[in-house]
């Protein structure tokens, strides 16, 4: 298993077909440098029937192949928060266990995410990947879990129940949403004093940051340019900056997400044209009207704000990343003005690219 120090870095991603493609897409020396944590996303709800778009089998079936054909063998973190008690597939077995026999007999290094709040028979499943690949397990410990009265007790007891040493795991520290700047000296307490006085943060295999500053939705911009503060990024800038602190953790974020996962009734979903672009300590959204909004130019607003996006100051120009590529291209008109997979997909890959830059080029 690859043991990484701080200047690496693991993003957390939602099993969007965006997202995969833009894994898909990272150049090799990318790729090198960053683990993904990829979460299996709940199944689609289908608002007209009022129930599920595809069987729990038909869900999970894909998710191997989409993660071979799209990250390849290398490491990878997978987890499963959404899959529910009762979630099993036709041959009777837990859908992360189904996803790790297809994935290790493929060659694939994944390992397994749990934290302290899963159901008994996802950690009985997460215990039998443990016992069969032999690559340890990845524990994500949620913010609001650090106050129990008994977590270590409770982290102890899950780390026995693995018979696993703190040296075989891969720790990520979940933050979640931090809102903006003012908020970054709260949570770099919190964290800080996690990493410094806690045994796991001490002996992990890895140990990682991981939160968001990433808004919700983007209700709150207007037409136009807008941008609002990486403030995640500040936050694990002031940890590693800390004096005399035991151990420097990587970074890890939610990429152009937020953490609040929700399904929205497509019926009453108002989408504007929107991309989102990573800079130095902010996010830019270019924003447009409802694509629905033919006399405001429908999709094809998308090639107004590539243009926008490619004379702005924070472009980084064509040949910076494959989706920076894409942004180039729809600028000029060389392809069409693309859909919501594109602009997940494209500013992912640009998100990625330009975060492993940035610890790249850290002191």
């Amino acid at each position: 298993m690859m043991n990484f120090d701080h200047k690496h870095y693991v993003p957390l991603l939602r099993g969007k077909m965006g997202e995969f493609i833009a894994l898909k897409e990272l150049t090799q020396p990318v790729r090198s440098k960053l683990t993904p944590l990829l979460e299996i996303p709940e199944r689609d709800w289908d608002y007209d029937l009022e129930e599920y778009k595809k069987t729990i089998e038909e869900h999970i079936n894909r998710f191997p192949d989409l993660i071979s054909g799209n990250w390849g063998l290398d490491q990878i973190f997978i987890d499963g928060p959404s899959i529910s008690e009762t979630d099993k597939m036709n041959d009777d077995s837990h859908p992360l266990d189904y996803i790790f026999r297809q994935l290790s007999s493929a060659g694939s290094a994944a390992i397994p995410v749990t934290s302290l709040s899963r159901p008994k028979n996802y950690q009985q499943a997460v215990k039998a990947i443990i016992a069969r690949d032999g690559r340890g397990l990845c524990i994500k410990i949620e913010q609001e879990t650090l106050s129990s009265a008994i977590f270590n007790s409770d982290l102890k007891n899950l780390l026995e129940n693995f018979n696993l040493a703190e040296n075989q795991v891969d720790l990520v520290l979940d933050l979640g949403f931090i809102g903006g700047d003012n908020q970054v000296p709260i949570f770099q307490s919190l964290a800080t004093n996690f990493i410094s006085t806690n045994s796991f943060a001490l002996n992990s295999r890895t140990l990682t940051l991981l939160s968001s500053a990433f808004p919700v939705n983007l209700s709150n911009f207007g037409i136009g340019i807008s941008s609002t503060p990486r403030s995640d990024w500040q936050l694990w800038q002031n940890i590693i900056a800390t004096p005399q602190l035991p151990r420097l953790p990587s970074f890890g974020d939610y990429a152009i997400s937020n953490p609040e996962v929700s399904q929205i009734d497509p019926r009453l979903m108002r989408m504007s044209a929107s991309i989102r672009y990573t800079s130095q300590n902010e996010w830019f959204i270019f924003r447009g009207y409802g694509i629905t909004n033919a006399q405001r130019g429908g999709a094809s607003q998308y090639f107004d704000l590539a243009r926008k996006i490619t004379k702005h100051p924070s472009w980084c120009g064509s040949h910076f990343s494959w989706g920076d590529t894409f942004i180039d291209n729809v600028a000029k008109e060389l392809s069409g003005p693309g859909n919501g997979q594109s602009w997940r997909q494209a500013p992912t890959n640009h998100h990625l690219h330009f975060v492993i830059d940035q610890i790249a080029n850290l002191p």
